[in-house]
């Protein structure tokens, strides 16, 4: 009992002194853990695996629209593989988790169904990640768009030169965005400001971000939208305030289900050895 309450009590400090305290998490240090050696099993499984992503690979055939429209919502997902890669990691793990089944169907039928579904349910979510994934890079961007234009506000200061001016944001930015900026000046670059500016906008697909590249393709043309950019950081302003104080709302519900839980254990580790103290002195 008392080790029960102890792992309770030790889990929820933990978790409060890793906010307090900013310490990473297992998605942090999920990508160092690659370096390590692994086991035979691991190894054989692996391999396994690999041998049946290729075979499946040589089969995935796309037509030339298909194609086009999957490697732009890969783009947009920020997931650097080709169409037929993506499609072929999962197909093959739920081949992989077919093969399994058979092989449990002789030992334990009801393991079966379990990994068969289990199968499934992975496909099924790896099918729909790129959607889920595109709409949480689009609320990243939105959230750098006030520190986007304020950028632009200032940098009106000193020349109207778009390319100039976006190429003093992208590297103060998350890497969602940075990506798509660094794509549009190359299109800047190659062929055409007011192109490039346009595809941007039609590529993340964003009201906010719409009248950012307005102004800005107004800039290409020889405008001069310092009030535009004036007004539209006011705006901006206040949205990003709302965001922020709302994800500071939902803070607290966080770290409230910690605090009951080392209160709880707290409780019951004080009852616990009042308990275990009369009962020796009896």
């Amino acid at each position: 009992m008392e080790l029960l309450v102890g792992s309770i009590f030790g889990y929820g400090l933990y978790n409060i002194l890793c906010y307090t305290f900013k310490i990473p998490d297992g998605s942090y240090v999920k990508p160092f853990r690659r370096f390590k050696s692994k086991t035979k099993s691991e190894n054989i499984i692996t391999e396994f695996k690999a041998k049946i992503y290729y075979k499946t690979l040589n089969y995935i055939k796309i037509d030339e629209l298909k194609r086009k429209k999957l490697e732009k919502t890969l783009f947009l997902a920020n997931i650097d593989r080709k169409p037929e890669e993506y499609i072929a990691e999962g197909v093959s793990n739920l081949i992989f988790h077919m093969i399994v089944s058979l092989v449990l169907l002789l030992i334990n039928p009801m393991m079966t169904f379990i990994v068969l579904g289990y199968g499934f349910y992975l496909y099924n979510k790896h099918k729909k990640y790129p959607y889920s994934q595109i709409s949480f890079n689009k609320m990243l961007i939105e959230s750098e768009l006030y520190r986007f234009v304020t950028t632009i506000e200032q940098e009106l200061l000193i020349d109207t030169d778009v390319v100039r001016i976006i190429e003093a944001f992208k590297n103060r930015t998350n890497d969602v965005f940075k990506r798509h900026l660094e794509r549009c000046l190359t299109e800047m670059r190659t062929s055409n400001e007011i192109s490039a500016l346009k595809k941007l906008e039609t590529r993340i697909n964003s009201s906010m971000l719409s009248d950012v590249c307005r102004g800005l393709i107004a800039l290409s043309r020889g405008e001069n939208n310092r009030e535009y950019f004036s007004r539209l950081s006011t705006s901006f302003k206040s949205l990003y305030i709302n965001q922020k104080r709302k994800e500071a709302s939902l803070l607290p519900d966080k770290i409230k289900k910690y605090e009951v839980a080392v209160l709880v254990s707290l409780a019951v580790i004080g009852v616990t050895g009042m308990l275990m103290g009369s009962l020796l002195s009896m």
